[in-house]
């Protein structure tokens, strides 16, 4: 399965998630207290997906990593973000994120955002052009 940063927010979610045969680890243990730029990068150099409900602020995040990237600025490649567009259950989105990840989309440099409404997951499909 696949390694996993969790978000603060996923307390919830580590048990689950490890039942499935994933690898977690939760924002928490690794540095509490911390920004979401610290998570962002802590997650990006452990090659671990990031799964938050944050969306707004880590989309920010994620498109300033992608350009930074396409400018020549950062080499590092992120592992993917995984968000939703409402604060779930595990019992709604844990299913929806195995199912996703056994799809064989990719996730590294992108992010992709679960649709409960209509049990879809869409991807953030904007993508910076370099000079």
């Amino acid at each position: 399965m696949a390694n996993l940063y969790l978000d603060e927010d996923l307390t919830h979610f580590v048990q689950p998630l490890r039942d499935t045969g994933h690898t977690v680890i939760l924002a928490r243990e690794s540095g509490p207290g911390r920004t979401d730029a610290w998570h962002f990068a802590t997650a990006s150099k452990q090659q671990r997906i990031l799964l938050t409900f944050n969306e707004r602020d880590y989309r920010y995040l994620h498109r300033m990593w992608t350009s930074l990237r396409t400018f020549g600025l950062l080499s590092r490649r992120h592992a993917g973000v995984l968000t939703a567009t409402a604060q779930l259950e595990p019992s709604a989105w844990v299913p929806a994120i195995n199912d996703f990840l056994k799809t064989g989309q990719p996730v590294e440099e992108r992010m992709w955002i679960w649709y409960p409404a209509t049990a879809e997951w869409r991807e953030d499909k904007w993508r910076p052009e370099a000079p």
